[in-house]
């Protein structure tokens, strides 16, 4: 057979949903007889043109894993949080179906993720558009997420409105005294500034953590390929900020933890006045993380100039 010609190819891909997730999450699914069920490997077949010298089926099969990582990392970033929730004790049934169902859509929602990002990478593979083209789609991928995303007001603005939720939580429990119908009014309060604030956080960032681990994962794989000078700069560029990047993806884990454990204690209305006022300091510590959301945004902007001229030269 010449080295350029093709043939069909039947390809058929098993994706784990549970690559991302760390030991005790997947244990929690699997223990579960209702949700092992449901939440199975996801497994895509398909008959292709393709040149077998060039994309033997081990080749192919492992291209196809890392292609989707950007998904499975997504998944887990959600999974965690609802790991969390289910975890925490003194869940109602009622609470504990949402969770369930809530799960099943994240699941659902990666599984059609998937299915789509490797028909269309088959199609371009059958194309042979060439070896730069994984690396500039998903370039492109993180870089659209992590550009839309204020680095610095993701920290700033939800730290600020839970900072001021807890001061006058401090304030109005400390004016109540023992009158628990005025403390039930105050924890209602702050209780609805804060769930507000999580859910802007938990927006902002759900996306912006995986991009980032994404984005640096594309630059490993772009400097083991055979791509172009102009990808191969932009591969370097993310390597040099390696650093940078992951003690921001570490920030955005540190400050979710934190507000959930601070919306708890609200939650479960075991907060004095001191202690309401512990935690709107607590809180207003995290303002050092401002500084590392500057250095990731200095750093990317010198990314997606380096991106576009690769993007420009490589088209």
């Amino acid at each position: 057979m010449a080295s350029g010609t093709t043939e069909k190819m039947k390809v058929k891909v098993t994706i784990d949903p549970f690559k991302e997730l760390d030991k005790d999450e997947e244990k929690w699914i699997t223990e579960s007889k209702e949700l092992k069920k449901t939440i199975k490997d996801i497994e895509y077949t398909d008959t292709v043109e393709l040149n077998p010298n060039k994309w033997p089926e081990k080749k192919l099969n492992d291209a196809l894993q890392a292609l989707v990582r950007y998904e499975l990392k997504i998944f887990a970033v959600r999974f965690n949080k609802i790991f969390k929730r289910a975890n925490k004790g003194g869940v109602s049934d009622k609470e504990k179906g949402k969770i369930d169902d809530e799960l099943l859509d994240a699941y659902n929602e990666l599984v059609k993720d998937v299915k789509s990002k490797i028909s269309d990478a088959l199609d371009e593979v059958a194309g042979d558009k060439g070896d730069n083209k994984q690396g500039l789609r998903d370039g492109k991928i993180a870089l659209q997420k992590l550009n839309g995303v204020d680095l610095v007001k993701v920290f700033a603005d939800p730290r600020n409105g839970v900072v001021k939720a807890f001061e006058a939580l401090a304030k109005a429990l400390g004016k109540a005294g023992k009158d628990e119908k005025a403390k039930e009014a105050a924890f209602k309060t702050a209780e609805t500034v804060i769930v507000q604030e999580r859910k802007e956080f938990d927006g902002s960032c759900k996306d912006a953590e995986a991009a980032l681990k994404y984005l640096i994962k594309t630059g490993e794989m772009i400097g083991k390929k055979d791509a172009d000078d102009p990808l191969k700069k932009f591969a370097a560029a993310i390597d040099s900020n390696a650093t940078e990047f992951k003690k921001f993806s570490d920030a955005l884990a540190s400050f979710d933890e934190k507000l959930n454990d601070v919306s708890g204690e609200v939650k479960s209305r075991s907060l004095d006045e001191d202690g309401a006022t512990r935690n709107a300091k607590e809180i207003g510590s995290y303002s050092n993380f401002d500084n590392t959301g500057r250095a990731v945004d200095t750093a990317l902007k010198e990314m997606t100039k380096l991106f576009k001229e690769a993007l420009k030269d490589l088209k």
